[in-house]
């Protein structure tokens, strides 16, 4: 078991991290903010004792690309302020409508 998840980095100020737990494992995507802080949200369970089923609980390879959409999709470049919440597909088109 582990308090603090292992981070890989897994694009640019894009971290993927694996927290094992006394079940399943939590997947956790990392964003920098490129001032030496970042946001930290877990976004699913690993695969440890259940199939994989593409949401609510994934493979690494699966893990790693939905860390990728909830950070940048289609929007590179956009960095969350330190200590904010990983922002939700509503709040990203509202802040680029602006």
């Amino acid at each position: 078991m582990s308090k603090v998840p292992v981070f890989i980095k897994i694009g640019p100020k894009i971290g993927l991290g694996y927290r094992r737990n006394r079940t399943a494992g939590t997947w956790v995507v990392r964003l920098a903010d490129g001032k030496g802080r970042n946001s930290r949200q877990a976004i699913s369970s690993a695969d440890d004792y259940e199939e994989a089923d593409g949401e609510r609980i994934l493979l690494y390879w699966q893990a790693q690309d939905h860390a990728r959409k909830i950070t940048h999709g289609d929007r590179l470049g956009t960095v969350v302020p330190s200590g904010a919440p990983l922002p939700s597909d509503r709040h990203w088109t509202a802040m680029k409508a602006t």
